[in-house]
């Protein structure tokens, strides 16, 4: 399993220690800087995994490009801590259906 994987599960439990509220553009923000420190430092299956999702993301949604999947599900849902469910429902999902995390 990725770093990506297991730290986004632990943000799933906790958000509010990590972003200190239930928000999916600090979930964004913060993944973005978790990835490209990952990338930096030469670790790039967390980046590879997170870009599968991402495409399974836009699958999903009939994307052709990856719109931010912040702004695709907030549009979508009701409130923002609807849109930060929403998120981890889908992320669960792709990585049962990818065995990814296997």
């Amino acid at each position: 399993m990725s770093s990506i994987i297991s730290l986004l599960k632990r943000i799933e439990e906790n958000p509010l220690m990590y972003l200190g509220k239930k928000d999916l553009h600090s979930l964004r923000q913060f993944v973005s800087g978790y990835l490209t420190c990952e990338n930096d430092n030469g670790r790039y299956e967390s980046t590879m995994d997170f870009e599968s999702f991402k495409n399974y993301f836009n699958k999903v949604y009939g994307l052709r490009s990856f719109y931010g999947y912040d702004d695709v599900l907030l549009q979508e849902t009701e409130n923002p801590e609807e849109a930060f469910d929403k998120f981890f429902e889908l992320f669960n999902r792709f990585l049962v259906e990818s065995e990814i995390n296997q």
